[in-house]
């Protein structure tokens, strides 16, 4: 329950003007001084940004795709910003960063918040982020039933500079068509702790899908649980879905379906551990899973490669202790091997599994193989 508010005033009550042109400003700068349940009927309504600097406001949206709040152009701001202990809660409208006439911007920035509810909500068209979590320490962040579609940069960024970010929980999350211009931006780029339920991601861009980020000076690596994801990507050699770079190990990522990509899971090197279980891809245009790290666990992994040359499982030079078991992979190119091991791997085992139309080319030390055949 939102125990803030006690009272409700239509937004067109404080003098707003629907129809994107008239400059609604004074209007929600009242309505954060009022800081109670601000009504937004079926309309586009221009304004610059909602500063919630130890604030407390409810937007509530007659209609999530015709009760817009749009940023008004050449304000190059985020369409609400927090900080503090700024409380907010927004419910069944869209945020429009209106970023053809802003240079720069998200939907929203979090500088440190109390607490931050979204629930069928839609943030769009955004110089930068859909949303971003940039300073400070934000708690009792829940995001729910929403899309984030059309962002030059990540969907979500997740920033950590306290290292005391409370869990952001996250489910059923809708990325189209984010990270626009820079094919190594993501649609959820992780930093502390997050609990994700069901997210799918749509590249129209080459992009990454989820990133877990490594420790270091914007917070905490990326941890937590990560729960169905599903991933269509781009069709080109730098679209990934899952990108493990965190050196925490503390994580899990359960069901992943993920097609039409360079590769479904990176780990990078240096990156410690985890727990990936239950994966299938199809479509892919690269080595399917890439491993460069440490001590990381795939249980279930079914690939079939229809469109690349390359293998659908690269053990690179840098790996340490990976553990692949339960898995069927399918080769349908010229490519002999559908599993790679490289000179410098280290400690590479596979359980319980079968390769069609291809082997296995252990050039690793120490590389054990219990039940896995050819077919």
């Amino acid at each position: 329950q939102w125990s803030l508010v006690s009272e409700r005033i239509n937004v067109t009550g404080l003098g707003g003007v629907m129809g994107g042109v008239t400059d609604n400003t004074l209007v929600t700068n009242a309505a954060v001084e009022w800081g109670k349940q601000l009504g937004i009927p079926i309309g586009t309504y221009s304004t610059e940004s909602f500063f919630l600097l130890s604030k407390n406001i409810e937007l509530l949206g007659e209609n999530r795709e015709l009760s817009i709040i749009k940023l008004k152009d050449n304000a190059i701001q985020n369409v609400i910003s927090m900080s503090g202990t700024g409380r907010l809660k927004a419910s069944n409208l869209t945020l429009d960063q209106n970023f053809a006439n802003n240079s720069g911007g998200h939907g929203i920035r979090s500088g440190g918040c109390e607490q931050l509810v979204i629930e069928n909500v839609t943030i769009q068209n955004c110089a930068s982020y859909g949303i971003g979590f940039q300073a400070g320490t934000s708690n009792g962040v829940n995001l729910s039933k929403f899309t984030i579609k059309n962002t030059n940069s990540d969907g979500i960024d997740i920033k950590d500079y306290n290292n005391n970010n409370g869990c952001i929980y996250i489910t059923d999350y809708t990325a189209e068509n984010v990270s626009i211009i820079d094919d190594d931006d993501v649609a959820l780029d992780v930093r502390g702790e997050v609990c994700v339920n069901n997210i799918s991601i749509t590249a129209v861009t080459p992009s990454r899908g989820v990133r877990l980020r490594q420790g270091g000076s914007q917070g905490r690596a990326g941890f937590g649980v990560i729960n169905n994801v599903v991933f269509k990507g781009y069709g080109s050699d730098t679209t990934i879905a899952i990108h493990i770079a965190a050196d925490a190990g503390n994580f899990t990522i359960t069901n992943v379906s993920a097609k039409d990509c360079n590769q479904v899971i990176l780990q990078s090197a240096g990156a410690e551990g985890g727990v990936i279980t239950g994966v299938t891809c199809s479509g892919i245009y690269g080595d399917g899973m890439s491993i460069g790290g440490n001590d990381l666990i795939v249980n279930g992994y079914s690939a079939k490669n229809t469109t690349g040359s390359s293998r659908l499982c690269d053990v690179e030079s840098t790996a340490v202790n990976f553990n692949l078991c339960n898995f069927f992979i399918e080769e349908t190119t010229a490519s002999s091997e559908g599993i790679r091991v490289n000179t410098g791997a280290v400690d590479t085992s596979f359980a319980n599994g079968a390769i069609r139309g291809g082997n296995i080319g252990d050039s690793g030390t120490g590389t054990v193989q219990d039940n896995v055949r050819p077919i």
